[in-house]
């Protein structure tokens, strides 16, 4: 998302979207849907090799469309920020390692778990390590939506603040 947006920026094509009447929340809505069916496809990959079926199946299918909702947004929120697509790109890059990798290493260390659990990454993780054996927790859904809440907030400040509105 954040190349996507960080491009259409830079080549001024969405400046032209938004003069042509293309609301914000639109251009999100179509440029975020076809990330998601493309990262759902793999999803379904996943689902399939991992055996999930059932109520399972649908858990996970849930969990992960959290996890690309939000990856999304928060890649849709460095689009926005960045000059560029080589800004974005270098922002980006290591934002989602520290998403990705924050799972991983609490597992490894109560430290990084504590100071972990506020992300959605982390909270995703446990839902998807669950799967099957506990159900899903308050906290997880709370977490997952401040996270939520935060980035559109987010991302709608650093839209304002740009002038793309």
């Amino acid at each position: 998302m954040s190349a996507i947006i960080s491009e259409e920026k830079e080549k001024n094509t969405l400046r032209v979207l938004m003069m042509s009447n293309v609301k914000p929340a639109e251009y999100l809505l179509g440029v975020g849907a076809y990330v998601f069916v493309m990262c759902i496809a793999g999803t379904v990959v996943f689902a399939v090799v991992g055996g999930y079926s059932g109520a399972d199946l649908a858990l996970f299918i849930a969990v992960m469309s959290a996890g690309i909702i939000l990856s999304e947004l928060t890649g849709a929120v460095i689009g926005v920020f960045s000059r560029n697509q080589m800004t974005a790109t270098s922002i980006t890059v290591p934002v989602m390692m520290i998403f990705s990798f924050l799972p991983m290493l609490s597992m490894f260390n109560d430290t990084i778990r504590t100071a972990a659990r506020v992300t959605y990454s982390q909270q995703l993780s446990e839902l998807i390590n669950g799967i099957g054996t506990t159900a899903v927790s308050a906290e997880s859904v709370v977490v997952i939506s401040i996270n939520f809440v935060l980035a559109v907030v987010l991302f709608t400040v650093a839209y304002r603040r740009k002038g793309l509105e």
